[in-house]
């Protein structure tokens, strides 16, 4: 089986893998994890969330899920592939320590990367906050008799929690999101992290932005694999970044309870050309690969309002709003164009 997920890894890693063949190796993975963990898809307690001060910790079966996500799944895990080659190459004489913050019942990212590097090179600090996901994720990698790599398992709130050994960490990932970063903990758990870590450390995402945008959704529905962005939508601004350099360059904190609110203005010019607004959430999730729009749940666009009054100019006031239901929030006000 660690041949099986080496080779996983290695497809991921092609640059001309196609479509075809990505999606049959997620089947393969996903058949792979199931069977080693047994996962009961049907028992009610495997979908409960757990509710937190800063967002919800999804249940043990709508994390599984997200390994389906074709291009998802593939993107992060050859990040973090590329990321590790990365680090090793600057510090050949030490293992790399992986700080790995909510793993779910499989730590999906972690197992390609674990079969391709020996224990010697790389091991993993494993969080994850549901007692069933933190459970199962012990036993698939018992079962894979892949423990040699693992350094310590936490079943504690990322959001809080302070690391062991956090000067030792080289590389930081978390994926714990959902579409345009509402609801779950990726911002607080990223937060509280990273400013426990050495500054040379690697964040996966490297960086998530939301931006608002102006849309016309007939012509996004009707686009083809050439379509330009700028056929179906024009990027107004930027409401909301998080990432190394946006974290010191605005000085957020864990405890922050939203960021500083932007405004744009819409000219009735720029409403006449579109139907809709919309937030679009892009992640790079490490130097050049990046998740675009619509190329996985996460990136689908965010719908905000439908442009009916077309007339006036609009002010559009936003923040991004931390708390128990993380959000964007906005308020949307009318200039009246003067004639």
């Amino acid at each position: 089986m660690r041949e099986q997920l080496k080779r996983i890894a290695e497809i991921f890693q092609q640059e001309d893998a196609d479509m075809p063949l990505i999606s049959k190796t997620i089947h393969e993975y996903q058949t792979l994890v199931s069977q080693l963990s047994a996962f009961d898809m049907e028992k009610v307690e495997n979908r409960d969330d757990i509710q937190h001060s800063n967002g919800i910790a999804i249940g043990p079966i709508w994390a599984a899920l997200c390994l389906r996500e074709v291009m998802r799944t593939k993107n992060f895990i050859k990040g973090l592939l590329e990321a590790v080659s990365d680090k090793l190459s600057e510090q050949p004489d030490r293992p790399l320590l992986i700080c790995y913050a909510g793993t779910g019942p499989f730590a999906t990212l972690a197992l390609p990367v674990m079969a391709s590097f020996a224990p010697s090179q790389i091991q993993f600090l494993l969080i994850e906050i549901h007692e069933a996901s933190h459970l199962m994720m012990q036993q698939v990698i018992q079962k894979l008799d892949m423990e040699a790599y693992v350094s310590c398992y936490l079943q504690e709130d990322a959001s809080t929690t302070q690391l062991p050994h956090a000067e030792k960490v080289d590389i930081l990932v978390t994926e714990t999101m959902q579409q345009a970063l509402a609801r779950e903990q990726q911002v607080p758990i990223t937060l509280n992290l990273l400013q426990q870590l050495r500054e040379d450390v690697i964040l996966i995402p490297e960086r998530i932005q939301l931006d608002l945008a102006l849309f016309h959704h007939d012509h996004f529905r009707t686009r083809k694999s050439e379509t330009l962005e700028t056929s179906y939508c024009e990027r107004v601004s930027r409401i909301f970044a998080i990432s190394k350099e946006d974290i010191q360059k605005h000085g957020y904190q864990p405890d922050m309870e939203h960021t500083q609110a932007s405004l744009a203005r819409l000219s009735r010019e720029q409403l006449k050309k579109f139907s809709d607004l919309v937030l679009l959430t892009e992640i790079q999730v490490y130097r050049d690969i990046h998740l675009t729009i619509n190329q996985c749940s996460l990136t689908i666009p965010f719908y905000i309002e439908r442009l009916r009054d077309k007339e006036n100019d609009l002010l559009f006031y936003s923040w991004y709003k931390m708390g128990q239901n993380p959000i964007v929030k906005y308020h949307l006000t009318t200039k009246k164009h003067r004639l």
